[in-house]
Protein backbone atom coordinates (compact mmCIF):
# COMPACT_ATOMS: atom_id res chain seq x y z
CA UNK A 1 0.00 0.00 0.00
CA UNK A 2 2.94 2.44 0.67
CA UNK A 3 4.63 1.41 -2.30
CA UNK A 4 1.35 2.69 -3.99
CA UNK A 5 0.92 5.68 -2.53
CA UNK A 6 4.84 6.79 -2.79
CA UNK A 7 4.04 5.67 -6.59
CA UNK A 8 1.49 7.36 -7.38
CA UNK A 9 2.54 10.67 -5.54
CA UNK A 10 5.48 10.65 -8.02
CA UNK A 11 3.29 9.43 -11.67
CA UNK A 12 1.10 13.25 -10.44
CA UNK A 13 4.04 15.32 -9.56
CA UNK A 14 6.24 14.27 -13.12
CA UNK A 15 3.35 14.74 -15.09
CA UNK A 16 1.95 17.74 -13.68
CA UNK A 17 4.72 19.73 -13.13
CA UNK A 18 5.58 22.12 -16.05
CA UNK A 19 7.34 21.02 -18.93
CA UNK A 20 7.54 21.36 -22.69
CA UNK A 21 4.33 19.45 -23.55
CA UNK A 22 2.64 21.15 -20.82
CA UNK A 23 2.85 24.60 -22.44
CA UNK A 24 2.15 23.39 -25.98
CA UNK A 25 -0.79 21.75 -24.66
CA UNK A 26 -1.81 25.45 -22.49
CA UNK A 27 -1.08 27.15 -25.67
CA UNK A 28 -3.28 24.34 -27.92
CA UNK A 29 -5.70 24.52 -25.40
CA UNK A 30 -6.17 28.38 -25.53
CA UNK A 31 -5.46 28.44 -29.63
CA UNK A 32 -8.00 25.78 -30.82
CA UNK A 33 -9.85 24.85 -27.65
CA UNK A 34 -10.22 22.03 -25.92
CA UNK A 35 -11.43 19.27 -27.61
CA UNK A 36 -9.15 19.77 -30.76
CA UNK A 37 -6.20 19.35 -28.33
CA UNK A 38 -7.52 16.32 -27.14
CA UNK A 39 -5.73 14.22 -29.79
CA UNK A 40 -2.29 15.95 -28.66
CA UNK A 41 -2.70 14.88 -25.40
CA UNK A 42 -3.52 11.52 -26.27
CA UNK A 43 -0.28 11.42 -28.14
CA UNK A 44 1.77 12.85 -25.34
CA UNK A 45 0.18 10.08 -23.19
CA UNK A 46 0.62 6.97 -25.40
CA UNK A 47 4.03 8.51 -26.50
CA UNK A 48 4.80 8.78 -22.89
CA UNK A 49 3.62 5.11 -21.75
CA UNK A 50 5.53 3.59 -25.01
CA UNK A 51 8.52 4.46 -24.41
CA UNK A 52 8.58 4.18 -20.49
CA UNK A 53 8.01 0.57 -21.20
CA UNK A 54 10.64 0.49 -23.71
CA UNK A 55 13.42 1.62 -20.91
CA UNK A 56 11.69 -0.41 -18.38
CA UNK A 57 11.00 -3.66 -20.01
CA UNK A 58 13.59 -3.65 -22.72
CA UNK A 59 16.53 -1.57 -21.94
CA UNK A 60 16.64 -2.04 -18.54
CA UNK A 61 19.67 -3.82 -18.68
CA UNK A 62 21.63 -1.21 -20.10
CA UNK A 63 23.78 1.86 -18.43
CA UNK A 64 21.19 4.35 -20.29
CA UNK A 65 23.26 7.17 -18.12
CA UNK A 66 26.04 6.81 -20.55
CA UNK A 67 24.28 6.05 -24.44
CA UNK A 68 25.31 8.46 -26.54
CA UNK A 69 21.62 7.11 -28.04
CA UNK A 70 19.90 9.42 -25.43
CA UNK A 71 22.07 12.55 -25.92
CA UNK A 72 21.33 11.97 -29.87
CA UNK A 73 17.60 12.22 -29.00
CA UNK A 74 17.79 14.61 -26.47
CA UNK A 75 19.31 17.30 -28.93
CA UNK A 76 16.83 16.42 -31.33
CA UNK A 77 14.10 17.23 -29.16
CA UNK A 78 15.78 20.25 -28.10
CA UNK A 79 15.79 21.48 -31.84
CA UNK A 80 12.41 20.37 -32.44
CA UNK A 81 11.50 22.34 -29.61
CA UNK A 82 13.22 25.02 -30.99
CA UNK A 83 11.24 25.09 -33.95
CA UNK A 84 7.76 24.67 -31.90
CA UNK A 85 8.86 27.89 -29.96
CA UNK A 86 9.39 29.62 -33.10
CA UNK A 87 6.34 28.35 -34.58
CA UNK A 88 4.05 29.11 -31.50
CA UNK A 89 5.94 33.11 -30.88
CA UNK A 90 5.02 33.93 -34.60
CA UNK A 91 1.56 32.59 -34.88
CA UNK A 92 -0.93 34.73 -36.12
CA UNK A 93 -4.62 34.64 -35.29
CA UNK A 94 -6.09 33.72 -38.80
CA UNK A 95 -8.53 30.91 -38.53
CA UNK A 96 -6.69 28.60 -41.62
CA UNK A 97 -3.62 29.37 -39.96
CA UNK A 98 -4.76 28.03 -36.32
CA UNK A 99 -6.30 25.12 -38.34
CA UNK A 100 -3.02 24.46 -40.07
CA UNK A 101 -0.53 25.15 -36.74
CA UNK A 102 -3.19 22.38 -34.47
CA UNK A 103 -0.51 20.27 -32.81
CA UNK A 104 -1.55 16.95 -33.51
CA UNK A 105 -1.38 13.30 -31.99
CA UNK A 106 1.80 12.05 -33.82
CA UNK A 107 3.83 15.07 -33.32
CA UNK A 108 3.05 14.80 -29.41
CA UNK A 109 4.58 10.66 -29.37
CA UNK A 110 7.41 12.20 -31.41
CA UNK A 111 7.84 15.09 -28.85
CA UNK A 112 7.62 12.48 -26.32
CA UNK A 113 10.15 10.16 -27.82
CA UNK A 114 12.51 12.87 -27.90
CA UNK A 115 12.08 14.54 -24.40
CA UNK A 116 14.58 14.42 -21.85
CA UNK A 117 12.33 14.74 -19.04
CA UNK A 118 10.37 11.93 -20.30
CA UNK A 119 13.34 9.52 -21.01
CA UNK A 120 14.79 11.45 -17.37
CA UNK A 121 11.17 10.21 -15.62
CA UNK A 122 11.11 7.04 -17.27
CA UNK A 123 14.76 6.08 -15.86
CA UNK A 124 13.99 7.99 -12.44
CA UNK A 125 10.57 5.68 -12.09
CA UNK A 126 12.68 2.48 -13.00
CA UNK A 127 15.29 2.89 -10.64
CA UNK A 128 13.35 4.36 -7.63
CA UNK A 129 11.30 1.26 -7.59
CA UNK A 130 12.96 -1.27 -8.21
CA UNK A 131 10.94 -1.89 -11.67
CA UNK A 132 14.01 -3.72 -13.30
CA UNK A 133 12.89 -7.65 -13.37
CA UNK A 134 9.54 -7.27 -12.46
CA UNK A 135 7.07 -7.15 -15.48
CA UNK A 136 3.51 -7.30 -13.38
CA UNK A 137 4.73 -4.07 -10.90
CA UNK A 138 6.37 -2.50 -14.22
CA UNK A 139 2.54 -2.85 -16.01
CA UNK A 140 0.85 -1.89 -13.00
CA UNK A 141 2.64 1.24 -12.40
CA UNK A 142 2.54 2.28 -16.11
CA UNK A 143 -0.97 1.92 -16.20
CA UNK A 144 -0.79 4.28 -12.63
CA UNK A 145 1.51 6.72 -14.70
CA UNK A 146 -1.12 6.25 -18.05
CA UNK A 147 -3.72 7.59 -16.06
CA UNK A 148 -1.99 10.82 -14.00
CA UNK A 149 -0.42 11.25 -17.60
CA UNK A 150 -3.85 11.85 -19.25
CA UNK A 151 -5.26 13.65 -16.39
CA UNK A 152 -2.81 16.06 -16.27
CA UNK A 153 -2.29 16.80 -19.85
CA UNK A 154 -6.43 17.21 -20.32
CA UNK A 155 -6.29 19.57 -17.39
CA UNK A 156 -3.89 21.41 -18.65
CA UNK A 157 -5.72 21.46 -22.05
CA UNK A 158 -8.93 22.48 -20.31
CA UNK A 159 -7.06 25.82 -18.07
CA UNK A 160 -5.96 26.78 -21.69
CA UNK A 161 -9.34 26.60 -22.95
CA UNK A 162 -10.40 28.54 -19.82
CA UNK A 163 -7.69 30.75 -20.77
CA UNK A 164 -9.43 32.05 -23.90
CA UNK A 165 -12.29 33.54 -22.30
CA UNK A 166 -9.88 35.77 -20.36
CA UNK A 167 -7.73 36.44 -23.31
CA UNK A 168 -10.15 37.82 -26.06
CA UNK A 169 -7.88 40.33 -27.94
CA UNK A 170 -5.69 39.57 -31.09
CA UNK A 171 -3.44 41.42 -29.50
CA UNK A 172 -3.54 39.62 -26.06
CA UNK A 173 -3.39 36.10 -27.75
CA UNK A 174 -0.78 37.34 -29.47
CA UNK A 175 1.18 37.94 -26.12
CA UNK A 176 0.28 35.00 -24.94
CA UNK A 177 1.51 32.91 -28.07
CA UNK A 178 4.93 35.08 -27.67
CA UNK A 179 5.39 34.38 -23.99
CA UNK A 180 5.01 30.94 -24.63
CA UNK A 181 6.86 30.35 -28.06
CA UNK A 182 9.51 31.67 -25.76
CA UNK A 183 9.66 29.77 -22.95
CA UNK A 184 9.97 26.62 -25.47
CA UNK A 185 12.78 28.18 -27.33
CA UNK A 186 14.60 29.22 -23.67
CA UNK A 187 14.09 25.46 -22.51
CA UNK A 188 15.05 24.41 -26.12
CA UNK A 189 18.07 26.80 -25.48
CA UNK A 190 19.01 25.31 -22.27
CA UNK A 191 18.30 21.74 -23.08
CA UNK A 192 20.81 21.64 -25.74
CA UNK A 193 23.42 23.52 -24.06
CA UNK A 194 23.19 20.45 -21.19
CA UNK A 195 22.99 17.93 -23.58
CA UNK A 196 26.01 19.59 -25.51
CA UNK A 197 28.62 20.51 -22.63
CA UNK A 198 27.53 18.23 -19.72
Amino acid sequence: MTLFIAMTIFVFSMSASPGMVNIIILSSGLNHGFKKTLPFVSGASFGFIGLFLLVSLGLNQMDLQNLLIIRIFGLCGAAYLLYLGFKMASSNQDLKTKQQNRPTFMQAVWLQWLNPKAWGASLAAVSAFGLIGSTQLTLAFAALYFVACYASLTLWAFVGHKLSHILQSASHMRIFNLTMGTSLIIIAVYLGYQLSFN
